[in-house]
């Protein structure tokens, strides 16, 4: 009976080390699983299986394997020994925090410092004037950055598993949080706050386990586009420069700006609404729409009721706005990359500026729009209105 308890308690440590760090993983099965709830269980209670697991061989060590021959003490010595290489497999080599580093120093340049090239993709943030910009390859392999923007502490957070790029604030209840990586779940980030050890979803910003579930972070609005088209439009804005001391780690990330990375939990299916495929989710007051980027490419302009979306040019760039500003009812892109109302003759840059006509000065309203793999957008917007 003691040996028996003894490979009992051994199992349970196993299996509950496994248990908290496979459902975080992207293993077969593991994230079409809606098991967070356990995930949170095991990761906050994992002593008590640890502890649990070691009561039930006390007896079995303390009557049975002092009585042993040499040779099966040792052979009873090997299950900690697979238990230790698990345990540090979990917690180190597939722990989230210890794969994706949080930067060391985060540093911020003007334009003319900047050693970004133009061509990279990045999350640009305007608040009130003051625009800061962060390269996808950057934020991609951290997941997630601190930064304070006209003095409001944001987190600026990427999951390259969803494509989803998400700037939210990072006040909570009067003080400025700090979260950290604990894995993923639905293919999508999870962050940790640092003062209540609750989860939260990358994609939405909801609270989803812990003392706050529920709750949502404030997003704050922002913008994915190309570097070069985010400097001509915001010339004063801040860059986040590489860490010298990851360049490796961003450097595993190459192609995945463009979709050519090979990766088959990052690449591209280059199809259309396909499980991986690239769209641009809208979101149009309480809609939420989805557009296929390749479609979006070929029509160049979608437009509806609630929104009008427009690709660049550069066929990399794309912006969202509301139709609704006086009489404007259609916009169409010109080959130099501004937006022409035909009704009032004016144009407007691809921020949504007027630059001449009528509505000269006037600022269109920008909605919020993503470009994510189709799986995401559906996955954590699942009454999503597809334009086909």
């Amino acid at each position: 009976m003691k040996t028996l308890l003894f490979f009992l308690g051994v199992s349970i440590m196993i299996a509950a080390e496994i248990c908290k760090a496979l459902w975080l993983t992207p293993a077969p099965g593991m994230q079409q699983a809606v098991a967070i709830e356990w995930n949170y269980f095991f990761h906050n209670y994992i002593w008590f299986f640890r502890i649990g697991g070691l009561l039930l061989m006390l007896p079995f060590f303390m009557h049975i394997y002092p009585k042993k021959r040499w040779w099966a003490k040792i052979l009873f010595v090997l299950p900690f020994v697979l238990y230790g290489f698990i345990y540090y497999e979990c917690q180190y080599d597939m722990f989230a925090e210890e794969m994706f580093s949080v930067m060391g120093h985060k540093q911020m340049k003007d334009a003319k410092s900047n050693t970004v090239l133009y061509n990279k993709l990045v999350v640009g943030v305007d608040v009130n004037g003051n625009a800061h910009a962060y390269p996808i390859e950057i934020i991609g392999y951290h997941h997630q950055v601190m930064d304070t923007i006209d003095n409001i502490p944001v987190i600026v957070s990427y999951c390259t598993v969803c494509r989803t790029g998400r700037v939210y604030k990072s006040t909570m209840n009067g003080k400025s949080e700090t979260f950290r990586l604990v894995g993923m779940d639905m293919f999508n980030a999870m962050l940790e706050d640092n003062t209540t050890g609750s989860w939260w979803q990358q994609a939405t910003g909801e609270c989803v386990a812990g003392p706050k579930k529920g709750e949502k972070m404030e997003e704050v609005f922002s913008q994915q586009m190309s570097l070069g088209e985010w400097i001509k439009l915001h010339p004063t804005t801040l860059v986040l420069q590489p860490e010298k001391a990851f360049q490796a780690d961003y450097d595993d990330l190459k192609g995945f700006d463009d979709g050519t990375i090979k990766s088959s939990l990052e690449g591209r299916d280059t199809g259309s609404w396909k499980f991986k495929s690239w769209v641009v989710g809208i979101q149009a007051g309480t809609k939420s729409y989805v557009v296929d980027w390749n479609d979006l490419q070929k029509k160049r302009v979608v437009e509806r009721n609630d929104f009008v979306l427009i690709a660049h040019p550069n066929k990399v760039d794309f912006v969202a706005f509301s139709p609704v500003l006086d009489t404007i009812t259609y916009l169409e892109l010109t080959p130099e990359g501004l937006l022409h109302d035909k009704i009032s003759g004016s144009h407007f840059n691809f921020d949504g500026k007027g630059v001449s006509g009528r509505f000269e000065g006037k600022q269109l309203k920008k909605l919020p729009a993503y470009q994510e793999f189709y799986h995401s957008w559906t996955t954590f917007h699942p009454r999503t209105i597809e334009i086909k």
